[in-house]
């Protein structure tokens, strides 16, 4: 064999073995494309000058039933705190000055989820001892300053603070629609409806005792509900650019808008709202009173 045959046999050897190469360099390779299907997309975040961000959602720390808070037109209110179900807590307290000053009065349980007034010097609250296995009623026996002997609770509304918390109506005592989560608050009625807030922002609503739910728009950052479940709603929100609680008010199909901001208000604690025609009044985390005398819209 020839030089010239060998050098024309190495060359073509060359050949094959560069066509080999540039296969296997340009070949798919299917692990990395299972791997980068699989990948989750990335989360788009707006620019400095782009749409505002979503609203965030309390911390856990802030998330926990509300004050129950009721009040009727003169001036007389009735709060508490409702303490929790493990570990107590609940405390009463009584004013006769649209919430400028309140006094200390005894609690009718380890834990009230609810008080009410009925009168100028009358009223009720939902009492039940640590643990929250029994709940009863509880009138006024002296100018809000006792209670009776508690009583079969029956229909009325009230919500126990378990996760998941238990709620009572005329459909009995049920399961909260919040599930699992925190149910934030409850703004009862003489009625078969009611609402609830969710630790998630969302609005629930019952228009048969409490046996469906329908939920409404969102409110994120929600702290507290109060008002007509039946119509116009107030609610108590953290949210950006108010340092301190955001007032907000509802219609009858649960669409929010906020009217103002309570600047400064304590957010850390149990919060309350609550109204009796147009005056409202709104408590923050600390016990302060937030009065207004036209549904919400300006706070003094």
């Amino acid at each position: 064999m020839t030089n010239r045959t060998l050098g024309i046999i190495a060359l073509a050897v060359l050949l094959v073995l560069d066509l080999i190469l540039v296969f296997f360099a340009v070949r798919p390779d299917s692990t990395a494309a299972t791997s980068t299907v699989a990948r989750p997309a990335s989360t788009a975040r707006p620019s400095a000058g782009g749409s505002a961000s979503p609203r965030p959602k309390p911390a856990a720390a802030n998330v926990g039933q509300q004050r129950s808070v009721s009040l009727l037109d003169g001036g007389s209110a009735l709060m508490a705190t409702a303490g929790t179900c493990a570990g107590g807590g609940a405390a009463v307290f009584r004013s006769t000055d649209t919430g400028a000053t309140w006094t200390g009065t005894e609690a009718p349980g380890a834990v009230v989820p609810r008080v009410t007034l009925t009168g100028t010097e009358a009223g009720f609250a939902i009492g039940a001892g640590q643990g929250c296995e029994e709940a009863l009623l509880f009138r006024d026996t002296n100018s809000l300053q006792g209670w009776s002997e508690g009583i079969s609770p029956a229909d009325t509304w009230f919500l126990l603070p378990q996760v998941p918390a238990r709620i009572n109506g005329p459909a009995g005592l049920v399961d909260s629609p919040c599930g699992q989560q925190v149910t934030i608050g409850l703004t009862p009625s003489a009625s078969p409806e009611a609402a609830v807030l969710c630790a998630d922002g969302f609005l629930q609503k019952t228009a048969d005792g409490g046996e469906t739910w329908q939920r409404g728009q969102q409110l994120a950052g929600g702290r507290a509900i109060g008002g007509d479940p039946a119509g116009e709603l107030l609610a108590l929100a953290t949210i950006p650019g108010c340092d301190g609680l955001g007032v907000f008010v509802s219609d009858e199909v649960g669409a929010w808008l906020q009217t103002t901001c309570l600047v400064g208000a304590d957010r850390t604690g149990a919060v309350g709202i609550t109204n009796d025609g147009t005056t409202v009044i709104a408590v923050d985390g600390a016990g302060k009173t937030y009065a207004s005398t036209d549904s919400g819209r300006t706070f003094a």
